[in-house]
């Protein structure tokens, strides 16, 4: 039978789902696109307090993290662990993030002590989410991330470089690859990746604003 917070959180699934297809175009208006995410999150809430389940935890914190309110992302998230400790989603979307948070002050290219217990925390989560069975392309940026912060960047770097990346369809892991590249100093690839994360997610200024910086390093000025 369906639980009492079902329809809510059907209806919340089906705003987030939108939202996550009007990200990639760029002619749509970022007011709709907010309004949508709202709408979810109502939903979202309505079905944690009726029937509290990790998939309700877990919507909602996506709807959060994605209008950008990493604090409560992350608290929502953490709840749904609790509630299901084997999901990998919600080892993987924590893990997301505490890297996202320390991005905040640095990036890959500036490593700073602000951000390493952040990044710490990240990696942890990386590595639960692949110890429970994460699979597919988030698989391969969790790898990715442990790689770089337990060996080292030339580890991360080998792994960035294979060919299974290229038909990835996930925006963080080519935005992962081409902050990793800028890190190196390889700016043509970087460009590549980071241009290939913002044909996913048109409205990505975290993207955007790293491939402005690589092009200034290419001599180029159009972002």
């Amino acid at each position: 039978t369906r639980g009492g917070g079902q329809p809510s959180l059907d209806l919340a699934q089906e705003q987030l789902k939108r939202a996550t297809n009007d990200r990639t175009s760029s002619s749509i208006d970022p007011h709709r696109l907010d309004e949508t995410l709202r709408t979810a999150l109502e939903f979202y809430t309505t079905a944690c307090a009726i029937e509290p389940t990790s998939s309700a935890y877990l919507g909602r914190g996506r709807a959060r993290a994605m209008l950008g309110d990493l604090d409560r992302a992350e608290q929502d998230f953490t709840k749904a662990i609790e509630i299901a400790p084997t999901s990998s989603e919600a080892w993987y979307e924590r893990a997301s993030v505490r890297f996202e948070r320390s991005l905040e002050s640095s990036s890959l290219w500036d490593i700073s002590d602000s951000s390493s217990q952040w990044r710490r925390l990240a990696v942890e989560d990386f590595q639960k989410a692949t110890d429970v069975g994460l699979k597919g392309s988030q698989s391969l940026l969790a790898e990715a991330v442990i790689a770089w912060q337990t060996v080292g960047i030339e580890r991360a770097y080998s792994k960035c470089t294979s060919s299974i990346w290229e038909t990835a369809s996930s925006e963080e892991l080519h935005r992962f690859r081409g902050e990793l590249f800028a890190a190196k100093g390889d700016y043509a690839p970087a460009q590549a990746a980071l241009t290939r994360a913002i044909e996913l997610r048109a409205h990505y200024p975290e993207a955007l604003l790293t491939r402005a910086l690589v092009r200034c390093k290419l001599g180029q000025h159009r972002d």
